[in-house]
């Protein structure tokens, strides 16, 4: 069983091993706007898939130059992306479900399997995730929203396997969205 420090040393930026001007440092502050207040912002969920693909992608590539020059290109691509998430809705509800199904499957993937998780899981898992998102996801709303911000930090923390802290953010920005805010 894993210490509260160990659990919660996500916390602390500079265990994160990147900076300011790293582009993962968007991909942190989508998610936690997705985990504080992703109910009432409704079209940051529609555009967050774009964005954080297009951030990670990106990253991945990561294209030559300076830093400013890498940032500029980084979010360039984002914004792209966010735009073709704006433009195709339904898709991106889609895309949306899609990511969180495959997320979760990712994170519970090895406790289920073990080490050696069949190939399939994520293609079943973002199937399910396509076709029953578009159905749930007003009623869910503040729980799925949370849990997209929980799984874009976790993304950009390299720590998508980490269900501790998937679920304190998730649970967390759920309870936040529902009773504080007011929306029940």
């Amino acid at each position: 069983m894993p210490e509260i420090n160990d659990l919660m040393q996500w916390m602390d930026p500079s265990n994160w091993g990147f900076g300011a001007l790293d582009p993962r440092t968007i991909v942190v502050v989508v998610g936690a706007a997705l985990v504080v207040a992703g109910s009432r912002l409704y079209r940051l969920m529609i555009l967050s898939p774009g964005l954080v693909g297009g951030v990670l992608l990106t990253h991945h590539y990561a294209p030559a130059g300076t830093d400013l020059l890498k940032l500029a290109i980084t979010v360039g691509v984002g914004l792209i992306g966010a735009l073709v998430m704006h433009l195709m809705e339904q898709t991106a509800l889609r895309l949306v479900g899609a990511v969180l199904a495959v997320g979760i499957a990712i994170a519970v993937g090895p406790e289920a399997f073990g080490k050696a998780v069949p190939w399939f899981v994520n293609y079943a898992a973002a199937a399910v995730g396509a076709v029953g998102f578009p159905l749930i996801y007003k009623r869910a709303l503040p729980l799925l929203t949370s849990l997209l911000g929980a799984m874009a930090i976790a993304w950009a923390l390299g720590r998508e396997t980490d269900l501790w802290l998937l679920g304190i953010v998730t649970v967390s920005g759920a309870m936040l969205q529902t009773f504080l805010a007011g929306r029940g």
